[in-house]
């Protein structure tokens, strides 16, 4: 896998570089500390679902056993496509398992619910036995308004374009 991300790599640079793009750059060279991650598609690890373990074929350069305990397995597809293995600063191991989910189909259960967006609530939602259901918007605008006009009256205060006054102006802007 390793390679195969080297191999991506060159090849997408010289094809910017048959384009002329004149920011293609040739990849960089990579420490050890890149290539923590060992990515398995379709073999080389063995998923135990009853005792909620995974096991990696692959042989670690430091010995260390590669049988994982997993906190929670869902029920597997009949797919999975490709395990990752890596270990982050802390020296912690993680899993990620990638899947195919099937997607299921719509069903109709004759239950609809109208949403209107607006400003002053977020959004109101009514179902079809007449609950409404209204969320609160949180005016940002009104949050700063006051504190505008306050940077905004001691801006005034100043002589124009001094120290104070750009600090002031700084201020005012950011807040904007």
């Amino acid at each position: 896998m390793t390679l195969r991300r080297l191999n991506t790599d060159y090849k997408a640079f010289f094809a910017r570089w048959r384009r002329r793009d004149l920011k293609a750059r040739p990849p960089r060279f990579k420490g050890k500390q890149y290539f923590t991650t060992l990515c398995y598609n379709q073999s080389g690890f063995t998923l135990y679902t009853v005792h909620k373990r995974i096991r990696f074929a692959h042989r670690h350069p430091s010995g260390v056993d590669l049988t994982f305990a997993l906190p929670w397995v869902p029920p597997l597809p009949s797919k999975v496509k490709q395990v990752d293995l890596f270990q982050d600063r802390r020296r912690r191991w993680f899993v990620t398992i990638r899947s195919e989910v099937a997607i299921p189909q719509y069903v109709d259960n004759g239950r609809y619910q109208a949403m209107d967006l607006g400003v002053i609530n977020l959004v109101t939602a009514v179902n079809l036995q007449g609950k409404f259901v209204p969320i609160r918007n949180h005016r940002a605008d009104l949050y700063w308004k006051g504190k505008l006009q306050e940077v905004q009256s001691r801006r005034d205060h100043c002589r124009k374009h001094s120290n104070r006054w750009w600090f002031y102006q700084r201020k005012w802007l950011k807040m904007r």
